[in-house]
């Protein structure tokens, strides 16, 4: 028992350097074992319950199950960490949070400070935190905005998997912050303090689903060079029409980092989740739009294209010389025939795009509908 105590506290002592290679887990699993050996089976389960979320590749945390079979049900709820040193604006995200998620178990802090504390005593992260940018550093400090900033700035890189909404009168101040909102692997949404509750729900929900919105700061992304990953999974998605699964194997990357991808993408692009549009399609009308990918998307098909593709059976001619009838692009996947006018918005039927179509078709009647 004693050996195992003595290597628990090297793994704490530890601390910082795992933290900082990506061996977060095996500094949680220390504590839990820790704390099992202690009788601290409360506790135990609760650091052992972090686990799933952090885990790293090709390691097999053995843990003990009698700690496992203690009640755990209050250790599943979402948690939830809100920072603001202005005590209406703190009591009040934190009602706002509890009508939305009255299950959630929420833990507040007023300084940078105090909150840096809970983090290094408590070994699992929140499932999101809500921080203002201005805050003290201390209790009797004077809130500044570059306290926030390398408040931010040393979560980020210590927890880069943290979903953080940033709500703030000051959002513009994030451009210091642009090279590691880029590649933060967690969400990352802003929300001014003068958007609406029901405004500032979406961006915690967004947050939550690991998606990045700063639509609201300009000039986040000015200057900023577009990494190659994001060039590549453009070029995959929209050139050879492939799906995430397929596009992670020919980047030799996990399908997860391809998600991430998407979401950086989409911020960049400002393209953001909309009921009544498809997001990928939207991205690959502004990806065209601003040259990130080759073909710029035409109002209509130019005649030389239509002179090289087929019709029906027989070779297209120039548009004066064409069959009369109402011509469309084959989709390359589900090979529906829709109005040429679809090349800019992609397939009606599975949303494919259409810029890359093998064959411009004479429609029947006006061709399908899709249903």
């Amino acid at each position: 028992m004693g050996e195992v105590l003595r290597l628990a506290s090297l793994v704490e002592n530890l601390a910082e350097p795992l933290i900082e290679a990506g061996f977060e887990p095996l500094l949680v699993y220390g504590q839990g074992i820790k704390s099992f050996v202690r009788g601290d089976l409360v506790k135990a389960v609760k650091q052992f319950s972090c686990l799933p979320k952090t885990r790293v590749v090709g390691i097999n945390f053995n843990v003990p199950q009698i700690g496992l079979n203690q009640p755990a049900s209050q250790d599943n709820r979402q948690k939830f960490l809100v920072v603001d040193d202005h005590k209406l604006v703190l009591s009040g995200t934190i009602e706002v949070l509890k009508q939305q998620y009255p299950n959630a178990e929420i833990t507040s802090a007023e300084t940078a400070q105090e909150a840096l504390n809970i983090f290094a005593n408590n070994p699992c992260l929140p499932d999101l935190m809500i921080t203002d940018l201005s805050m003290p550093q201390m209790i009797g400090k004077t809130a500044e905005i570059d306290v926030g900033i390398q408040f931010l700035k040393t979560l980020m890189q210590q927890y880069p998997n943290l979903n953080i909404v940033v709500q703030s009168t000051y959002p513009r101040a994030l451009v210091r912050l642009k090279t590691l909102i880029s590649v933060h692997e967690g969400g990352f949404t802003v929300a001014d303090l003068a958007l609406s509750v029901e405004e500032m729900l979406t961006r915690v929900d967004l947050a939550l689903q690991g998606l990045t919105y700063t639509k609201d700061v300009k000039d986040i992304y000015s200057g900023l060079e577009v990494k190659p990953e994001w060039l590549s999974v453009l070029t995959l998605a929209f050139e050879e029409g492939l799906q995430d699964k397929a596009i992670a194997q020919r980047m030799n990357v996990a399908e997860r980092t391809v998600r991430h991808y998407w979401t950086k993408i989409y911020d960049l692009l400002g393209v953001y989740p909309d009921a009544n549009k498809n997001l990928r399609i939207q991205t690959e009308i502004r990806a065209r739009e601003e040259g990130l990918i080759d073909g710029v998307l035409p109002a209509a098909i130019p005649a030389t294209l239509l002179a090289a593709q087929p019709v029906a059976h027989h070779r297209l001619t120039p548009p004066s010389a064409m069959p009369q009838g109402v011509y469309g692009l084959e989709c390359p996947r589900c090979h529906k025939v829709s109005p040429l006018e679809n090349l800019q918005v992609g397939c009606p039927w599975c949303g494919t795009s259409l810029a890359a179509a093998a064959s411009v078709l004479m429609i029947p009647n006006g061709g399908d509908q899709p249903q």
